[in-house]
């Protein structure tokens, strides 16, 4: 009696055409130009891992016409060899400057780019900054070890323009981290900043700002018999309204996995309760808060 044996020889693991030699060329043809310092390229073609190609250029001290330079030569390959392939693409231009993109862009708008992001840099010093300007219908802005100072601010301002921006700015230790959608006027900031001046509780670690309002609100309070009415004065003085919900957090440092709570304050935004449990107390005025100002349909 013979055992039949099947055996199944898997030939490719990807319809897309194979390109490692051409990946290869890619780092050995930008490595060549002037003013490269570092080319990263990352290559996979595999059902596990995907189809990507991202390549990585370092370029700290090099003009903005070298830069264009060695994105058009970038841009040459991946028109040629890699249409098929998902691309990402990440220029270093400064220490702690990063621009990111999808397929390279043309020249005219990496060196705006660059220009644009060097600016910034000079503004923030010691920061690390990564821009994705071409970033689907709205632009990302990140700048670490830095505080949302009215300076920093008005150079992000600078920076992106009218051009719709998400920018997130934190601080060493993650301290009174903003994000803020952007075109953000300094008529608008002047607002949030005294809305923030004027909050009861002892101190907030997280605000998000969008469409000119604050949206999000992560704020600590000490007292957790006075917690209640700090938090509805916090509410009085931000003003939520059905048009600009405001989702609101708080803790208590000392005893935060049972004292924190969360509420949308005349708005929807699914709020839950806090996994692990909660103290009787911090539980009541989390229901307390919902009870008068989360608006979902019960």
């Amino acid at each position: 009696m013979l055992a039949v044996v099947g055996i199944v020889v898997i030939v490719s693991l990807s319809a897309t055409p194979d390109r490692d030699a051409e990946s290869e060329q890619v780092k050995q043809a930008l490595a060549a130009m002037a003013g490269v310092d570092d080319v990263d390229v990352g290559y996979s073609n595999t059902m596990t891992q995907g189809v990507y190609l991202t390549v990585t250029l370092t370029m700290r001290q090099a003009a903005e016409a070298q830069i264009a330079d060695a994105v058009d030569e970038l841009a040459r390959h991946q028109r040629r060899h890699f249409d098929d392939y998902s691309l990402t693409t990440k220029i270093v231009v400064g220490t702690g400057l990063t621009l990111k993109y999808g397929a390279a862009p043309d020249r005219a708008v990496v060196t705006e780019h660059t220009e644009e992001i060097r600016r910034l840099g000079v503004e923030v010093a010691r920061s690390a900054v990564s821009w994705e300007p071409l970033h689907h219908t709205q632009a990302r802005l990140e700048i670490v070890r830095a505080s949302p100072t009215p300076e920093v601010l008005a150079a992000v301002r600078a920076a992106v323009g009218t051009q719709p921006t998400s920018v997130r700015i934190e601080p060493a230790r993650n301290a009174n981290a903003w994000t803020v959608s952007f075109p953000f006027t300094e008529e608008t900031e002047l607002r949030i900043r005294d809305e923030l001046a004027r909050l009861p509780t002892a101190a907030y670690s997280y605000v998000r700002i969008a469409d000119d309002h604050l949206e999000n609100l992560d704020v600590t309070v000490h007292d957790v018999n006075s917690a209640e009415q700090e938090l509805r004065d916090l509410i009085a003085v931000v003003a939520p309204t059905p048009e600009h919900p405001l989702q609101l957090q708080w803790d208590f440092p000392r005893e935060a996995s049972q004292h924190s709570g969360s509420a949308a304050i005349y708005g929807c935004l699914t709020t839950q309760p806090h996994p692990g449990g909660q103290s009787s107390v911090s539980a009541g005025i989390q229901a307390r808060i919902r009870a008068d100002f989360d608006k979902c349909q019960r």
